[in-house]
């Protein structure tokens, strides 16, 4: 998956196009008390296909999870807050990919997909989506609303929180937004990925 963009990188495929969806950015925790839940009501960011016909006509319920558009807030960078978040979902026949965190670049033995900035659900907020997401650096937007819309899941920057960790190396990144790198290995049959 692509997040934030329509398209797909060169020597990819485009499977379909959509928009990311979640939980709710302040789900509640469930009320009812015959339903056990935690209070951390997050889902997973999905890219759902923008002409997905629905499985079946029912009325809402107050016992089903529900996704929500996904919209950018928090000033991720490159990307306009209160814009509808699209993606795209792309193939390749040239093996698999992964997230190099806190790089804009590969290495050696691998090609750069894309680059870009980690986002992922506000650390105050109990909805949204539990994972982290490597935004492509260039958004391309869809059809969306003006209006900032309450009603959503929110997506916001990923920063280091390192000062007074006892990690002194690490200090120089705090506060600082955390790049990422979509890497694809070069002549390689498997990847060993944690």
């Amino acid at each position: 998956m692509v997040p934030g963009r329509s398209d797909c990188p060169n020597g990819f495929a485009r499977d379909a196009t959509g928009y990311l969806l979640a939980a709710h950015h302040t789900m509640p925790p469930a009320r009812t008390p015959a339903i056990t839940m935690s209070a951390n009501q997050r889902s997973q960011f999905t890219c759902v296909v923008a002409d997905s016909p629905p499985a079946t006509s029912v009325s809402a319920s107050r016992f089903a999870s529900r996704l929500f558009v996904t919209e950018t807030a928090g000033r991720l960078p490159g990307y306009t807050d209160g814009k509808e978040v699209t993606c795209a979902l792309c193939s390749s026949n040239f093996g698999p990919t992964y997230v190099r965190w806190g790089r804009t670049s590969c290495p050696t033995a691998s090609t750069l997909v894309y680059s870009g900035y980690a986002a992922g659900s506000h650390y105050e907020e109990t909805g949204g989506g539990f994972n982290l997401l490597c935004m492509h650096g260039t958004p391309m937007y869809g059809i969306t609303e003006d209006a900032v819309d309450d009603n959503a899941a929110k997506l916001y920057r990923v920063e280091f929180e390192t000062e007074d960790k006892g990690l002194w190396k690490l200090w120089g990144l705090h506060n600082a937004d955390v790049a990422c790198a979509v890497c694809q290995p070069t002549g390689s049959t498997a990847v060993l990925m944690q």
